[in-house]
């Protein structure tokens, strides 16, 4: 099965429509994506995309063009 995209992804952990994020949307940004939305998000990527985030790559994921890196390094079934 396909890995669900960054956009799909981080909308349904935000609870937002998918249209309301761009390459811009970020952590402090993008409605919603407060501190609780980021740790939805994190936990919905080590769930989706099968990561640990440890407590090196916590802050690494804060914007959404750093999921989209992630992503395109998966490997895509």
């Amino acid at each position: 099965m396909p890995l669900i995209d960054p956009y799909s992804l981080v909308a349904q952990a935000l609870d937002c429509p998918k249209e309301n994020l761009d390459t811009h949307s970020c952590l402090g940004v993008t409605p919603s994506w407060d501190s609780f939305g980021y740790l939805q998000i994190l936990m919905a990527m080590e769930t989706e995309y099968g990561i640990t985030i440890d407590e090196q790559s916590v802050d690494k994921y804060k914007k959404i063009v750093e999921i989209l890196k992630l992503y395109e390094g998966l490997p895509n079934e």
